[in-house]
């Protein structure tokens, strides 16, 4: 993935996948294409709307949440 800094995003409930591998033309999350190949994607559960905090660089610990693990290589 390019970016190296974590995407807010706001979300409706529903199912959702992360994507892992930063092909996705919708990053942070999975389109039609990467979500076939993607061997890193993570299902996402939201039982309400919420806003969250999604992993952009891949780098994460605990994906697909953002760990700060990106502070690391944007110094």
């Amino acid at each position: 993935m390019s970016k190296k800094k974590p995407i807010k995003i706001e979300l409706n409930k529903g199912k959702y996948s992360w994507c892992g591998c930063g092909k996705s033309q919708n990053l942070p999350l999975c389109d039609d294409h990467s979500l076939l190949f993607c061997k890193r994607s993570v299902e996402i559960v939201l039982e309400a709307d919420q806003h969250i905090i999604l992993c952009s660089c891949s780098l994460t610990n605990s994906p697909p949440f953002c760990d700060g693990s990106h502070k690391i290589f944007n110094e």
